[in-house]
């Protein structure tokens, strides 16, 4: 009775994931992208997932558009970038690159595959000394360069 219980639950397991599968191949590039950039909101830091999103967006034809929140993010980034680096002082100018890469950051949650946004993310955590986590920025540009 055990095995064939047993038995019953591991078909109905591969049935479901067989089901899921199906579901998951018939969904367009374009779909995927936008579910793939929700479950990137849900988990900023999941960089295989961000990967996927860009490795996913290379092959989109047109190119997805830049969202115009991302644009103002961006915008408010370069800003703060440029305010730290035209500013004296260690303390205020690591200050406003940390500002900087927050609205980075929130660009990038918005449109994952943004190299440019990327390249800014870089340089203003290099300028906060965060050198291992701007090699991943730069590494994620160049992935993400059509």
């Amino acid at each position: 009775m055990r095995t064939r219980t047993l038995s019953a639950f591991c078909l109905g397991l591969l049935l479901l994931l067989a089901t899921r599968l199906a579901a998951e191949e018939s969904k367009s590039p374009g779909e995927l992208l936008t579910r793939y950039v929700a479950e990137l909101r849900a988990t900023p830091d999941d960089q295989a997932l961000r990967e996927e999103i860009i490795r996913l967006e290379l092959t989109l034809n047109p190119a997805p558009t830049i969202p115009e929140e991302a644009t103002q993010y961006f915008v408010t980034a370069r800003t703060f970038q440029k305010e730290g680096d035209a500013i004296i002082g260690y303390e205020l100018a690591t200050s406003a690159h940390e500002f900087a890469i927050a609205a980075y950051k929130q660009a990038l949650l918005i449109a994952p595959w943004w190299a440019e946004a990327y390249d800014g993310l870089a340089v203003s955590l290099e300028s906060t000394g965060r050198v291992a986590d701007a090699a991943n920025a730069r590494r994620l540009s160049g992935a993400a360069r059509r």
